[in-house]
C-alpha cells in the first residue's frame, strides 16, 4: 500500500470509531518495520487533537520489553 493509501485508510478508521477524551491508541509495529509507518501516524495524529504525541517502539517480543512510567525495561533493565 502506497503511503497515501495507508494515510487514507487510517483516517477513515479513526473516523468510524471517534476518538475518546484521554483515550489510548496504538500502532503495533513489528521489528522488520513493515508497512507506511510515519504515513500511518501522521494520519492518526492529524485527527487527533494538538497535545498528543506519539511515542513509537518497534516490537521486540523476545526479550520481554516493558514500559513504566517514562522508562523502558528491556529484559528488566533500562
Amino acid at each position: 500500500m502506497i503511503p497515501k493509501e495507508a494515510y487514507d485508510v487510517v483516517q477513515e478508521t479513526v473516523k468510524r470509531c471517534p476518538p475518546q477524551p484521554g483515550g489510548f491508541y496504538q500502532k503495533r509495529i513489528d521489528s522488520t518495520l513493515r508497512g507506511n509507518i510515519g504515513s500511518e501516524i501522521e494520519a492518526l495524529l492529524d485527527i487527533l487533537d494538538e497535545q498528543t504525541v506519539a511515542f513509537v517502539c518497534a516490537a521486540y517480543p523476545d526479550v520481554h520489553k516493558l514500559v513504566i512510567g517514562d522508562y523502558l525495561l528491556v529484559e528488566g533493565e533500562v
